[in-house]
């Protein structure tokens, strides 16, 4: 069962943001009730109006496919997002970011987590080919390779964004246990793992093991733009060298770095 809505345009009530697109078809299996499939053709305009129309920003995505399936009890089972071609673009039309493709996914079971064993809800992003703006001009250059992060949100979720909430949820025992982040910028890259929770004054409090690749080169960047003298690379270079060890997967020089987040510091 497939229906079609053609040239949408929509705009919020307090006229904060407004969607203009070409084809919106929404399709489902008449043996699957539980799940729907938003495809939208051809390209589409997201347009940010708040705080002022002076200040919009566009995100125009080439193409956009959205899957939902719910759970018997109406409860959102899975949401999985995919926009390809996606380019961001402020009201004077200066491209701010591109990137070729923007995947997130979230789960959640069919009922809400009651204790800090249980998974409230899951999530998984993916972004490829980020450029950045000319204007950031960073020594690792504009483009992002890939940024990806998967975790799991443990304990019952706050029940509102406010320090009340956030505090609820850190008493319940609430965490964030991130299985997974990589993050792709030039020769840098970093992976890691670990969990992060909050202390009593909203600061994050935890672990996390970081496996950094390309150190070398991201020294050698880091020299070239003027950041660090050559001495000063040499000698952090050097010191990494001794440190890291050989990936048995591949072969590639590791430096794993035991990251611990405490009373507002980071602590190696």
């Amino acid at each position: 069962i497939r229906f079609s809505i053609d040239k949408p345009n929509f705009r919020s009530p307090g006229g904060h943001w407004a969607w203009r697109g070409n084809i919106v078809q929404l399709g489902m299996q008449p043996w699957n009730w539980w799940r729907y499939r938003l495809e939208f053709s051809g390209p589409q305009q997201f347009k940010l109006l708040h705080p002022s129309p002076k200040k919009s920003v566009r995100m125009m995505p080439k193409s956009a496919v959205v899957v939902l399936r719910v759970h018997a009890n109406g409860r959102l089972a899975e949401g999985e997002v995919t926009l390809k071609s996606i380019s961001v673009i402020n009201a004077k039309k200066d491209l701010m970011l591109f990137t070729e493709e923007v995947w997130f996914k979230v789960t959640q079971s069919e009922n809400s987590a009651r204790t800090a064993e249980q998974t409230a809800v899951s999530v998984a992003t993916s972004i490829e080919n980020l450029l950045l703006p000319a204007a950031a001009r960073s020594p690792l250059g504009r483009r992002l390779a890939r940024i990806q992060f998967v975790a799991d949100l443990k304990g019952p979720l706050p029940k509102d964004m406010t320090r009340q909430g956030f505090d609820e949820w850190r008493q319940t025992g609430g965490l964030i246990d991130a299985s997974w982040f990589n993050l792709v910028w030039g020769g840098f890259d970093l992976r890691g793992r670990g969990s992060v929770s909050i202390d009593k004054t909203i600061r994050p409090l935890g672990s996390i093991t970081a496996d950094i690749r390309g150190y070398s080169e991201t020294m050698d960047a880091l020299e070239y733009a003027g950041i660090m003298t050559g001495t000063s690379a040499a000698a952090i270079r050097m010191g990494m060298a001794v440190l890291a060890k050989p990936s048995p997967a591949d072969g590639v020089d590791v430096l794993t770095v035991p990251l611990t987040a405490r009373g507002g510091y980071l602590h190696a």
